[in-house]
C-alpha cells in the first residue's frame, strides 16, 4: 500500500514508546498479532509512524507536546519500502523498511488504536488520507496553504484566442490551492476576477469578437492571494473566424487578445 495520512494535532500528551501501537493512537491502523499493518501515534511527546512484520517504528525530532498546532505527515512508498515522517513541513525521520504490501487489517481509528486502547488526549484536525506518497516539496507546499498565502504568483501564463474564447494555461505555484483568473479591458487593470479554478487551466468563452481583453492569473489558498502573474507568452488565434482574422497583441502588464 502506498499512502501518505497528514492531520493537524495539537496536545501536551506524552504517549508511550518504543513502538508506535505503544503510544497514543492518532490515525492508526493496528491489527492483533504479526501483520502488515501501520499506523501513526504519539510517543515520547513526538509523531511516530510505524509498519508492522517487522515492526519499525520512527519518531520526529521535534517535539508536539507543547500545546500548539502542528502539521504532521507520515508517507510510505512501497517500490522502496521507504517510510517518512514530517513535522510542519520538514522531513524529521526515515527509515528504509520492507517493501511487503502493509494494509489496515480492520479499519482506521482516530483518536485511539485498532485494538481498543492507546487514547488520545489533544485535538486533531483536517485529516487527509492520500492513495500516494507526497514527495518532499508536497509535502512542504502543503504546510505552506495552511499557514502563509502563496509566496510567487503562477508563472508561464500562455494563452490561445480563437472565435469567441480564450484558452488560458498556467503552472502550478506552490502553497497555492486554486487560482483566481482575473480579467480587464484596460491594458494593466484594474483586473476583475471572473472565476476561481482548482486546476492549472481555463477557457473564456464569456467573451465577443472586435474587442481587447487583458488577462492575469493569482495563486491563493486559505490564508490569502499571491501576486498576479506576468503577462502571457504571445499566442496566435487557433483559427478563421466568420468575421476575418484572429490576433493576440501582447501587453507589459497583461495579456491582451483581440478578435477582430
Amino acid at each position: 500500500m502506498i499512502f501518505t495520512i497528514a492531520f493537524w494535532v495539537k496536545t501536551t500528551q506524552t504517549g508511550g514508546t518504543p513502538e508506535w501501537y505503544n503510544g497514543e493512537g492518532l490515525v492508526d491502523g493496528d491489527s492483533p498479532g504479526v501483520a502488515n499493518d501501520f499506523g501513526t501515534a504519539l510517543g515520547g511527546g513526538k509523531f511516530g509512524f510505524g509498519v508492522g512484520n517487522p515492526d519499525t517504528t520512527i519518531f520526529s525530532t521535534a517535539s508536539i507536546k507543547d500545546g500548539l498546532w502542528h502539521y504532521c505527515v507520515a508517507t510510505r512508498q512501497l517500490a522502496t519500502g521507504t517510510m517518512n515522517a514530517y513535522v510542519d513541513g520538514i522531513l524529521q525521520a526515515s527509515a528504509a523498511v520492507n517493501e511487503k504490501l502493509v494494509e489496515c487489517l480492520r479499519e482506521f481509528v482516530v483518536r485511539g488504536d485498532c485494538l481498543g486502547g492507546g487514547y488520545f488526549n489533544g485535538s486533531l484536525d483536517e485529516i487527509r488520507i492520500f492513495s500516494r506518497a507526497l514527495g518532499s516539496n508536497e509535502v512542504g507546499g502543503l504546510y505552506d496553504s495552511y499557514v502563509a498565502p502563496p509566496a510567487t504568483a503562477p508563472a508561464n501564463l500562455t494563452a490561445t484566442a480563437g472565435s469567441s474564447q480564450v484558452q488560458l494555461s498556467w503552472w502550478a505555484a506552490s502553497a497555492g490551492t486554486s487560482y483566481n483568473v482575473k480579467r480587464s479591458l484596460i491594458s494593466g487593470g484594474p483586473y476583475a476576477v471572473i472565476t476561481n479554478v482548482s486546476t492549472t487551466s481555463y477557457t473564456d468563452t464569456n467573451i465577443v469578437n472586435n474587442r481587447t481583453y487583458y488577462y492575469v492569473v493569482s495563486a491563493v489558498n486559505s490564508i490569502g492571494e499571491s501576486a498576479n502573474s506576468a503577462r502571457p507568452a504571445p499566442a496566435l488565434g487557433t483559427g478563421r473566424l466568420a468575421q476575418g482574422r484572429c490576433h493576440h497583441r501582447p501587453d507589459q502588464r497583461g495579456g491582451a487578445f483581440h478578435v477582430e
